[in-house]
């Protein structure tokens, strides 16, 4: 199985079938890789943003952020960075999603929101509930089509002719 293909398969099933994504009126949400490919968008908002532009500008301005963070002396608390570009009632918020050794970038635009701070705690916990399905889901298949424990694994040329007598 190979995680970038089956990626997409399971952030579809998260978003459908786990994800609370219904208070999100008001708002446009997305999931891109680093190189800025949309797995996953949601427009509430209704705001018809062209996907593609958004996934390369999302994944664009997380990574300038990290480089200008670079800069910065290192810390001892590896805490995860989330970015915030907002007022008091619209912005833009991005935090990371870790999968096989791969970053992702759940983002969230919003307008016209009374508690914006909720709404980046259910971002935040959107994306740590995605990390644990995308690896719980991940492993599992895996296991299941590529199976390492054989029921025959010991078995001897002799045992083979047992079980064929009449050859």
């Amino acid at each position: 199985m190979n995680a970038r293909d089956d990626l997409p398969k399971l952030v579809a099933e998260y978003f459908r079938d786990v994800a609370e994504i219904s208070a999100l009126k008001g708002a446009t949400l997305f999931l891109c890789r680093a190189d800025g490919v949309v797995l996953y968008g949601e427009d509430e908002a209704d705001s018809r943003v062209e996907s593609a532009h958004v996934g390369a500008l999302l994944s664009g301005v997380w990574q300038a952020a990290s480089a200008l963070a670079s800069f910065m002396p290192e810390e001892k608390d590896k805490s995860v960075y989330r970015l915030s570009f907002d007022t008091s009632s619209r912005g833009v918020y991005i935090v990371p999603v870790e999968f096989k050794k791969e970053t992702l970038y759940l983002g969230l635009t919003y307008f016209d929101q009374l508690n914006p701070g909720m709404l980046k705690s259910r971002i935040r916990n959107l994306a740590t509930r995605l990390e644990h399905y995308l690896k719980e889901n991940f492993v599992s298949r895996e296991k299941i089509e590529s199976p390492t424990d054989y029921l025959f694994s010991d078995i001897t040329d002799g045992e083979m002719d047992n079980l064929f007598p009449f050859t």
